[in-house]
């Protein structure tokens, strides 16, 4: 480490000087938009998701899900509650899967769509009402 090593490099003023922004790029604004200094104060528009959508794809992930499982037969599995199936132990998941997947399938789903419905309903009232 001698004094030619970048560590102990003298700093010049063009490196110390602090960055500048660069300034914004100018775009076609279109009539009904502000330009100037209220278009760079305000923040870019986006889009939000509604919390709606988001039950409405838990519902139908988990209709799918239980969909496969019982095209797929593991409604057989169940067996294993009263004790007369196999007892190997990718039976007794297959079994476990389907009765989550079930339960899911028959309180969380119309629970979920109803929350939406109703969440849809109080949205469009309170936008009306706004009006």
């Amino acid at each position: 480490m001698g004094p030619d090593t970048p560590e102990n490099a003298p700093v010049t003023d063009a490196e110390s000087a602090p960055l500048e922004k660069a300034a914004p790029r100018a775009e076609a604004a279109s009539p009904d938009e502000p330009s100037g200094e209220a278009a760079r104060a305000r923040p870019p528009r986006r889009r939000r998701r509604s919390v709606v959508y988001g039950l409405l794809e838990r519902a139908i992930v988990l209709s799918l899900a239980f969909g496969a499982v019982h095209l797929l037969g593991f409604r057989a599995y169940t067996a294993m509650l009263s004790g007369t199936g196999s007892i190997a132990l990718t039976h007794r998941l297959f079994g476990a899967a389907y009765l989550l997947l079930h339960a899911c399938f028959v309180f969380l789903v119309p629970t979920l769509l109803l929350a939406a419905a109703l969440l849809r309903a109080f949205e469009l009232a309170t936008t009306r009402r706004k009006k």
